[in-house]
């Protein structure tokens, strides 16, 4: 009994695209809705109280600035639910103690927030601000930057910390903090809350100040903020995100330009082989409807042989979200999909879906694809021909 291996074959596929639109995801700018502005002294440890700013709505991004100064190492503790940002407390002429927090707004906010505050006597300034149309998913580019100066005597005049923004149509919001009551003119952006500490504790007194400024992608301007005296100071600068919007446009598929299958050798039996290929759906539609993709195509074919017409099949789809994703696809189908295939192509089945609310935006389709090369196949280059269409609708 003789055994033989036959030569190699090679099973190149090419993916012709017959739907192709491309939209470029879209982000809604930033904008600044309201402020709420902080000053409260306290003789010792107390509870003091933040306003909510007016027009908060659900979805809105909010964004605490605080500079605290005492006569002792006094800690703030914020309210559940806000998460703390860059923070700076050091032991100058008194204590400065700059912090800040941000929240996504729920549709129960309360109007007022208490934050406590202690041990010893203290002076708190600073803001509470409202942002539209903040990427609640990923509101902030990075951790932020922070400069202080808290030693010698520091210049009046402040560069504030740069950050870059990363993203279309975002918002920079910066805060400068002074160990005492400084007023503040800003080269760029919007000022808001330029408020100098008020004695009344006991206390000693410092300032604060907001400033916003509309960005861009890769903005590297950071401005100066002018203060009417020396002094110690911290700064802090943060990059909130813009949140994709994904209603300007259709359906967009993007596909590789060509699959190919690694050669492999036959030796008898099938031939498992595998490979991957990704692809990208856009739903830039805004309906809700979801969306569906299809597949059919012609059989492997080396110009005098060919394969089965089940020789190829998807194994699964590994999804992705892509820069611009509102929403990720929720899939029905089930897997393993046999590509349909023929001398013409046949009626195409449906390889991957997305229910309706789900898959909006643009996602990457990682598919896991399989041939099953029979025992008896004949060696050389087998080339198929795929046609993919995305549909609205599940």
């Amino acid at each position: 009994m003789r055994s033989r291996t036959r030569a190699l074959l090679s099973a190149g596929l090419a993916a012709a695209i017959s739907f192709v639109c491309g939209a470029v995801p879209a982000h809604a700018a930033v904008g600044f809705r309201a402020t709420s502005c902080i000053n409260t002294h306290s003789a010792s440890s107390s509870t003091f109280t933040v306003t909510k700013p007016t027009g908060t709505a659900q979805g809105d991004l909010m964004m605490i600035n605080l500079r605290e100064m005492s006569n002792a190492s006094a800690a703030i503790t914020a309210p559940t639910g806000w998460t703390a940002l860059l923070s700076y407390k050091k032991s100058v002429a008194t204590y400065i103690n700059s912090i800040s927090y941000w929240k996504v707004a729920t549709a129960s906010e309360p109007t007022t927030y208490s934050f406590t505050i202690g041990p010893g006597p203290s002076n708190v300034t600073g803001s509470i601000s409202s942002f539209t149309g903040v990427d609640t998913s990923n509101p902030l580019a990075g951790a932020g930057a922070q400069t202080t100066a808290t030693t010698g005597t520091p210049a009046a005049a402040v560069t504030l910390p740069n950050t870059t923004a990363t993203g279309a149509a975002s918002m920079r919001v910066s805060m400068v903090s002074s160990d005492s009551s400084r007023t503040n003119s800003f080269s760029v952006g919007t000022e808001i809350c330029d408020q100098q500490g008020t004695a009344g504790g006991g206390e000693t007194v410092g300032s604060t100040a907001t400033v916003y400024q509309a960005v861009g992608a890769g903005t590297t301007a950071a401005g100066t903020d002018t203060r009417s005296g020396t002094g110690f100071y911290d700064a802090q600068t943060y990059v909130l995100n813009a949140a994709p919007i994904c209603n300007t446009g259709g359906l967009g598929l993007t596909l590789p330009g060509s699959i190919s299958f690694p050669t492999t050798t036959i030796s008898g039996g099938v031939q498992p082989v595998a490979t991957t290929a990704t692809l990208t759906v856009d739903d830039e539609v805004g309906t809700g409807a979801g969306w569906n993709l299809t597949g059919t195509s012609t059989s492997l074919t080396n110009g005098t042989y060919t394969l089965p017409t089940t020789t190829t099949t998807i194994t699964g789809v590994t999804p992705t979200a892509a820069s611009g994703n509102c929403s990720m696809p929720t899939n029905s189908v089930g897997f393993p999909v046999t590509m349909p295939a023929g001398a013409t192509a046949p009626t195409a089945v449906k390889l991957y879906n997305a229910s309706a609310s789900s898959g909006s935006g643009p996602v990457d389709l990682a598919m896991a694809l399989a041939l099953a090369v029979p025992g008896n196949a004949r060696p050389g280059t087998y080339t198929s021909t795929w046609t993919l269409t995305l549909v609205s609708g599940p």
